[in-house]
């Protein structure tokens, strides 16, 4: 969790968060001992634990509240694989399968269960149209589109996985990777784009491509989520 934990560091604040759950799971059974020891004075609380006492409880928090919680949460910010929601589905299974033998209440089962399954089948839609990774490739090349033309050259990162989906949305473009000096000599009348990833922390990306093209004059620039491409006209262009 410690190795973990530095990875995130380099990351983003939300998977340093979740690095933290097992260290502070730890504290989990002096905090409820605790808890009880307090909540037990109440005649309120010691009437719902008999009632919810047993197995019910946490098939409920696991099948309903926890992917709840996830889906909420993963508006603002992609916390899991799409695939790892696949470990709730046993406990949505649970609950259908209680709701449809009858067991327990009855309406608050029912309301459940298509509670849940609501929210799994409106998931499948929002799941493709968001985008899979933090920046948005995708959107990026579709912003691209009114403005490029099949020769046009493209300025990238040599050798930056970064920059790999990129190559699968615009497959068949002109690619520069280094020198890139030495590639805007040998196509002096070519429109130049460069693509680059900003963030927040960077919201501008400058490297030797940018200095490559200070005598050139940008046209378009088009941005997507964490993505940004300008279109640079030739000097006299």
């Amino acid at each position: 969790m410690v190795w973990l934990a530095s990875i995130a560091l380099y990351r983003n604040e939300a998977l340093m968060v979740v690095s933290t759950g097992p260290v502070l799971a730890l504290w989990l059974p002096a905090l409820a001992r605790a808890m009880a020891h307090v909540l037990t004075r109440s005649r309120a609380f010691v009437r719902w634990r008999a009632r919810s006492a047993g197995p019910r409880l946490l098939v409920v928090l696991l099948g309903l509240a926890a992917p709840l919680a996830l889906f909420v949460l993963s508006a603002k910010v992609a916390i899991l694989a799409n695939r790892a929601f696949l470990i709730f589905l046993p406990y949505l299974v649970i609950l259908v399968a209680g709701a449809v033998a009858g067991i327990g209440p009855r309406l608050p089962r029912l309301g459940a269960t298509v509670a849940m399954i609501g929210v799994f089948a409106a998931s499948v839609p929002y799941s493709f149209a968001k985008p899979g990774a933090a920046n948005d490739y995708k959107s990026l090349v579709m912003a691209m589109m009114p403005h490029y033309r099949p020769d046009d050259l493209i300025l990238v990162l040599d050798k930056a996985w970064v920059e790999a989906p990129f190559f699968y949305y615009l497959p068949d473009a002109h690619y520069a990777f280094t020198d890139y000096d030495a590639v805007l000599r040998d196509n002096p009348g070519a429109r130049i784009w460069l693509v680059t990833w900003p963030y927040e922390d960077m919201p501008v990306v400058s490297d030797a491509r940018r200095e490559a093209l200070a005598a050139y004059r940008r046209e378009q620039h088009v941005t997507a989520r964490r993505a940004s491409a300008e279109l640079f006209l030739p000097p006299g262009g």
